[in-house]
């Protein structure tokens, strides 16, 4: 995956910005390349750390699928659409405070998930799909602004490489998907949750970075 990855997007835009002369250092590429392999690194770990948690909590994958991943997709749709209503026309105060809140919540789920999830047991299976879809609009909504407020900081000032952009988001999705697979079987899935949060704080600190050079 990653040799394909390098094949399929470093390559081409490292030979193309190499006869244009351009240096991704210089026009803020890199700290835009890097808050968007975060962000997509860290989705997908925290997906992936979520669907194994609550396949536990559940003991049946098919529940932890139409659940928990039908929850979070629709909570960071509906993110990404408040985010567009309420933070992406009011600055850059808004947007810092927005993946602060991220931050903090992907590290809360780390942490407080499991003890939560003990309440539960042998609990019905209702409230154990409720406390689970209420989770997921919890985080999911915060972490469907992400993908927005990068965009648009971007297209502020690399606006004809947002294309670049969104496939590097994509690709370490990708990447992420296997990763986090194989670090949960080596280390644990709180291992794997700890790397989507590392990735979110940063995304974090290279928005606030991105955001500083505008």
């Amino acid at each position: 995956v990653v040799v394909l990855w390098v094949a399929v997007l470093i390559l081409p835009i490292w030979w193309v910005r190499r006869r244009r002369g351009a240096s991704a250092g210089r026009d803020g590429l890199r700290g835009h390349s890097l808050y968007f392999a975060a962000i997509g690194l860290g989705f997908i770990t925290i997906e992936i750390t979520l669907l194994q948690r609550f396949t536990l909590f559940f003991g049946q994958p098919l529940y932890s699928l139409t659940a928990v991943l039908f929850s979070l997709l629709v909570a960071t749709s509906l993110g990404s659409w408040l985010t567009g209503r309420f933070i992406l026309k009011h600055g850059d105060g808004r947007f810092r405070a927005a993946l602060t809140v991220v931050f903090a919540m992907t590290l809360l789920a780390t942490l407080a998930l499991p003890p939560l999830m003990s309440l539960f047991h042998g609990a019905p299976l209702t409230p154990r799909v409720v406390f689970a879809v209420v989770s997921m609009f919890l985080l999911g909504i915060p972490m469907g602004s992400c993908f927005p407020i990068g965009l648009t900081a971007a297209e502020r000032r690399l606006p004809e490489e947002t294309p670049w952009l969104w496939s590097i988001n994509g690709a370490f999705s990708v990447v992420g998907s296997v990763l986090a697979v194989i670090i949960s079987i080596a280390y644990g899935i709180t291992a794997t949750a700890l790397l989507g949060v590392l990735c979110y704080l940063v995304a974090m600190l290279a928005l606030f970075g991105n955001l500083k050079k505008a």
